[in-house]
């Protein structure tokens, strides 16, 4: 049993304690004659507060679907709520899809509920538009087993490079 006592809590309406485990508590008051008296114990029921964290991208592109979640803890209900887009499935589990409809900035955000405690947290996101790039080759007309440099206008890099599949002669 933990026992509260706090010698100087005279003319206090109410006073407050963080409670970290559940348990049986006691207040012992004292007052400014010194008399003491102990309350009758009070069970206190700890109930563990969610720390949701979301996983998920950070950048999307307009018009595409990403995923994010939370641990799941048992008990737990969730809710999300998304700006700049769509939920497409998984409403109130641990994880959505997110349909994003617009550029610039979104936002996922959860409440993560057990019992009566409540958590929530945000995760921001850049939605970038669909690029358009302009992109030269080195040569138009090459033989199987050539190579051909891809280069890039601007800013951008080449990650995949699309290869036709025709031989040497047909077009492509």
């Amino acid at each position: 049993m933990e026992n509260i006592a706090d010698p100087l809590w005279q003319g206090i309406i109410d006073w407050r304690t963080v409670v970290t485990k559940s348990g049986d508590y006691t207040v012992t008051v004292t007052d400014s004659n010194g008399c003491s008296g102990t309350s009758q114990a009070i069970h206190i029921e700890v109930t563990p507060k969610p720390n949701p964290v979301i996983a998920g991208p950070k950048s999307v592109c307009i018009n595409s679907t990403s995923q994010f979640s939370v641990m799941p803890m048992n008990g737990s209900t969730y809710q999300w709520i998304v700006s700049n887009g769509v939920i497409t499935s998984g409403a109130n589990t641990d994880a959505i899809t997110v349909q994003w409809n617009s550029t610039g900035n979104g936002s996922v955000r959860i409440t993560q509920t057990l019992g009566k405690c409540s958590t929530d947290t945000s995760l921001n996101v850049v939605i970038g538009s669909v690029l358009n790039p302009i992109v030269t080759a080195s040569r138009t007309n090459a033989c199987e087993g050539d190579s051909v440099m891809w280069m890039p206008a601007q800013d951008m890099r080449v990650i995949n490079g699309i290869m036709p599949q025709t031989r040497c002669g047909e077009e492509a």
